[in-house]
This record gives C-alpha cells, sequence and structure tokens, in this order.
C-alpha cells in the first residue's frame, strides 16, 4: 500500500521514525515495512527475530531487500550470481557501527546487553532485546539493503535461501560449495 499510494505527510501519522514514503518508490516502500515488521513484531514482547529477503519485479527491474544472512541470487545465462551480502557483526561497516552505538563483538557474534547471548547476525526483524531506544542505537538494525537489477533476457530466476541455509557459499569461483551450487542450478531451469 505504501508502495502504491505513498504518503508524504509524514512518519507521525504512519509509524513513528520512518521518512514519508512517495507514490512508486519501491526501494523507500520496502524500507518502511522493513522496518514497521520488526518494530511490530518487537511490540509483541517476543524476544525472537528473523532475517528476511524480498524480492519485487516491477517491469524489467528486480528489486531486493534483506537484512542479515537470508540471500537471493540469480540466475544468468546458467550461472549463479550472488545479489545479497550477508551482514555479519565482525565486518567493518558493521562493526564500525555497532561499537559506535557501545555494542560489544566477540567470537564472531554480537553479545546481547546483558551478556548472556551472542547473535552471528548484525541486522534481523525482532531481536528486541538488541533495540532498545532510537533506531539508529540499536546494537542490531531493521535497516535492508536495497539492490535494483535490471533484468535480460538471459535473466532465468531468482532463488531466495531462509537465514543461514546456505552458510558458506560465497561469491567467487574458488569455493566448492559456490561452485556446487552453480553445478546444480546449471543449465538453471526450474
Amino acid at each position: 500500500k505504501s508502495w502504491q499510494k505513498g504518503f508524504t505527510d509524514g512518519p507521525s501519522a504512519h509509524h513513528a521514525g520512518s521518512a514519508p514514503v512517495g507514490p512508486g518508490d519501491l526501494p523507500a516502500a520496502l524500507r518502511f515495512a522493513f522496518h514497521k515488521v520488526s518494530e511490530d513484531f518487537c511490540a509483541t514482547g517476543s524476544t525472537d527475530g528473523t532475517t528476511a529477503v524480498v524480492s519485487v519485479i516491477v517491469g524489467d527491474t528486480l528489486h531486493v531487500a534483506s537484512v542479515g544472512d537470508s540471500r537471493a541470487v540469480l540466475c544468468r545465462s546458467g550461472v549463479a550470481v550472488g545479489i545479497t551480502h550477508d551482514h555479519k557483526p565482525e565486518d567493518d561497516t558493521e562493526l564500525a557501527r555497532i561499537t559506535a552505538v557501545g555494542g560489544l563483538v566477540d567470537f564472531g557474534g554480537l553479545i546481547t546487553p546483558g551478556g548472556g547471548n551472542y547473535l552471528k547476525c548484525a541486522r534481523s526483524l525482532g531481536d528486541r532485546e538488541y533495540k532498545v531506544g532510537p533506531r539508529e542505537r540499536h546494537l542490531i538494525c531493521a535497516e535492508p539493503d536495497i539492490f535494483t537489477l535490471e533484468l535480460t533476457d538471459a535473466d532465468e530466476f531468482v532463488v531466495m535461501f531462509s537465514d543461514g541455509t546456505i552458510r558458506g557459499i560465497r561469491r567467487g569461483s574458488g569455493d566448492r560449495t559456490w561452485t556446487l551450487l552453480q553445478t546444480c542450478l546449471g543449465p538453471c531451469r526450474p
């Protein structure tokens, strides 16, 4: 609804902390949706969380939004092409963001404020114990990365994987698992 109709009357009328979304602005609508789902889930009182990947095709354009370690892979000319990347706490960008708000990363995981647990993802929906105060202070954020690709006749389908189901698959021909995925998908027939 926010993508089709948009809203320009400010965040207070829709959801706290969300910027206005103009009609047809799919990336902004996806960001809004990820934050709204995360905040509404946290409001239930549950401490659980999840990673997410969403894809939308409009005309010849593929839009993909992701948080955490759920992934999207495009089959292009019979070859698996990674679209998303994992949000790991030890990555330079995520580590800088986490430590800037007072978080601690140890053994590749983000330690909870109480020190009783840690997560191996830097972004998620839910996980309310890591989301105290305003969004810009959250240890684990719900801000999705948005990827936009123009599709061609060489593109056959997109595969989306749930959090961690293809852990270890990396972009690049040197990784055996990635090569195996390419072999399984090629000649990429659904």
